[in-house]
């Protein structure tokens, strides 16, 4: 199985995982045949690719470091604060808390039983998705960077509940502003960015999340080195917690697509936060987050250093960039039967050198 983009989509591939609406409705089964009315569909939705199961890797199977429902709630109350928050009457500015305590706790506690998890799977949302479905993968990224840290129970769901609020204050800016399909002018980005000041006023107002929640609401746009806002915070000075946060937003926004700009590949965002310790974040932090990212999830097809084409078979903490491969392709493009296993922790006289386009998968043969 492996995520294939929407261009690339054909008649009668099967869905190889389930697909969701922005209120987190299904909209499309695992197992399904794709029709050109439902390619058309997605299209329609916003939906740049899904997962879909092919004869590269039958096999493997990405897992999701949350169960789907946990999810799907998740999303559904997010988008209900927001969409609520952005009626006229603004009566949706009241944060339904208890039942954000709840699906914190939830996937506070999915993810303590797993205590190797790895980020591996690449998203796929529609556009109209992208500021729910980001809250509920930015709280997921923080939590497992936290665990990664060894942070107690209750300090989690702190970090998992400013997480998920961490854009809150965007129910304050206007539709038209955060759905415009071109780059903001310097004035509405002025006023885009007041979103973090307004939300952790929604926030401090509801009077029963504390300081610790607020914060992270507050700084999450902060920076290492003074650059962020509304502050201009440095290092010491920023909630670690807050900082957990940023690295978690700057990676889930740099992997989406986005009506003005494509997403960058997971590896590109890997390779930016890699590079940017004590710069833009805190450098143990970063380390921390990437210890549990891989750079080439889970059915990415990969060119190695020998030339050799592979498709990723799995990976494991603290080897984001060394993934067990499955070599279907030699140097030459032909394939190898039976194709080779090989475990790049392990391998150090190879390495993964790019992750192929879609037109360069279609060119190869079919094993």
């Amino acid at each position: 199985m492996r995520r294939v983009s929407l261009p690339a989509l054909k008649e009668g591939m099967k869905v190889g995982r389930n697909v969701y609406s922005a209120g987190g409705q299904m909209l499309l089964a695992a197992g399904q045949r794709l029709t050109s009315r439902t390619i058309a569909r997605l299209a329609e939705l916003g939906f740049t690719g899904i997962y879909v199961e092919d004869e590269l890797a039958p096999d493997v199977a990405p897992a999701d470091m949350i169960s789907e429902d946990t999810r799907a709630q998740a999303t559904r109350l997010v988008a209900s604060i927001l969409e609520h928050g952005h009626k006229p009457s603004g009566e949706g500015k009241v944060l339904a808390a208890e039942a954000i305590r709840a699906v914190v706790a939830r996937i506070v506690g999915e993810l303590l039983q797993q205590p190797r998890i790895m980020v591996d799977l690449s998203d796929i949302r529609s556009h109209d998705d992208y500021t729910f479905s980001h809250s509920v993968n930015v709280a997921v990224l923080a939590l497992v960077t936290g665990m990664a840290l060894g942070y107690p129970y209750s300090t989690l769901h702190n970090l998992g509940t400013g997480a998920l609020l961490h854009d809150i204050g965007k129910m304050d800016i206007p539709l038209q502003i955060l759905n415009k399909p071109r780059p903001l002018t310097a004035e509405e980005y002025e006023f885009v960015k007041r979103h973090a000041a307004f939300g952790a006023e929604i926030v401090a107002g509801r009077g029963d999340f504390g300081t610790t929640v607020t914060n992270i609401v507050l700084q999450h746009h902060e920076r290492y080195g003074g650059q962020g806002y509304p502050g201009g915070l440095k290092h010491k000075d920023i909630s670690p917690f807050a900082a957990v946060t940023s690295i978690a937003d700057t990676y889930d926004a740099m992997t989406a697509d986005r009506v003005y700009r494509r997403a960058h590949q997971p590896h590109e965002a890997y390779e930016f936060l890699a590079g940017s310790g004590n710069h833009l974040f805190d450098f143990n932090l970063v380390r921390h987050f990437l210890h549990h990212v891989a750079a080439y999830p889970t059915g990415t097809v990969v060119e190695l250093s020998d030339r050799t084409v592979a498709v990723v078979t799995g990976n494991q903490p603290g080897q984001g960039t060394r993934p067990r491969v499955r070599v279907l392709w030699d140097g030459l493009g032909m394939l190898l039967r039976p194709p080779r296993e090989v475990d790049l922790a392990g391998e150090t006289t190879l390495t993964v050198t790019r992750a192929l386009a879609e037109d360069e998968i279609a060119g190869l043969p079919k094993p």
